[in-house]
């Protein structure tokens, strides 16, 4: 039996951004998300965007007709990340490391390292109430 609480989604506005360190490139989220239980879903351009929150971890989906990106977050840990071409199939495995992870009630921020470039990212995000 599933509880109330369970099931119950809110539309949140988050605000934020990914930017790529290395090559200085930064792309601005303003949108409008829903958030369930740990879960917040949101579209940015022409990519939709799952965020699942965990007790020691944070999964990022980041997904269109192009490609699936899968990253698995966990304070200074290595993980590996798939990257899906979905025109040809093709699945690469890219190692990452969490550098930093701050996961707050209204704030989501993270600081990786992709290993095979050692470009590094930062992804923030603020939420608030939708009104």
């Amino acid at each position: 039996m599933k509880l109330c609480w369970e099931v119950f989604k809110i539309k949140i506005r988050i605000k934020g951004y990914l930017k790529n360190n290395e090559e200085r490139e930064c792309f601005d989220i303003d949108t409008i998300a829903i958030k369930e239980k740990n879960k917040i879903t949101y579209k940015e351009d022409d990519i939709k965007n799952t965020i699942h929150l965990n007790d020691d971890e944070i999964i990022l989906i980041r997904e269109n007709k192009e490609f699936k990106n899968i990253l698995i977050f966990k304070e200074n840990k290595d993980t590996i990340t798939q990257y899906l071409l979905k025109e040809n199939g093709v699945n690469l495995e890219l190692n990452i490391k969490t550098i930093s992870l701050i996961k707050k009630d209204n704030l989501i921020e993270i600081v990786y390292m992709v290993k095979e470039t050692d470009n590094i990212y930062e992804y923030k995000i603020e939420m608030s109430d939708y009104l």
